[in-house]
């Protein structure tokens, strides 16, 4: 789940709405949500999925799961999975990520979205360099404006 947290930083960092975050840092709790509350959600599952699940910490326990939903929150993210789910249709022709360059954009920088309801950017939202790595994994996904560290 470190990788989780380090996106989680990263999304809260450059001043992306909490919600945002919430949704990035529940991501893989919600595979394991899944996989324990809906039957055939396991079954549904890629192999490599299957795999990393393993190493995510497989299944959620009866515990984990009671202690999630308490969260008003956890609707949301178990939609957004859903959603994730959805998109993964073999040959689905899908929007660039370009396309979706100027709402992010518009969120960092002003911190409102579209409707013009107001985010909670991140103190560095205005500052933040990405490292080279974060470039490389990134690739085309970069913010215009953003710099390098050298």
């Amino acid at each position: 789940m470190l990788v989780q947290s380090k996106f989680y930083r990263i999304v809260c960092d450059v001043g992306l709405p909490p919600t945002v975050a919430f949704l990035c840092k529940h991501h893989v709790s919600a595979k394991r949500y899944l996989c324990r509350r809906e039957p055939g959600y396991f079954e549904k599952l890629s192999t490599a999925s299957k795999t990393t699940l393993k190493f995510q910490g497989g299944v959620m326990s009866e515990e984990e799961a009671c202690e999630l939903e308490k969260d008003t929150r956890w609707e949301t993210v178990i939609r957004f999975r859903n959603y994730d789910e959805a998109g993964k249709v073999h040959g689905m022709e899908l929007p660039s990520v370009d396309s979706f360059m100027g709402e992010i954009k518009r969120i960092i920088i002003h911190g409102q979205d579209e409707g013009g309801r107001q985010a909670q950017p991140s103190i560095f939202a205005r500052s933040y360099v990405l490292s080279t790595e974060q470039l490389r994994r990134l690739g085309s996904c970069r913010v215009p404006g953003w710099k390098s560290k050298t």
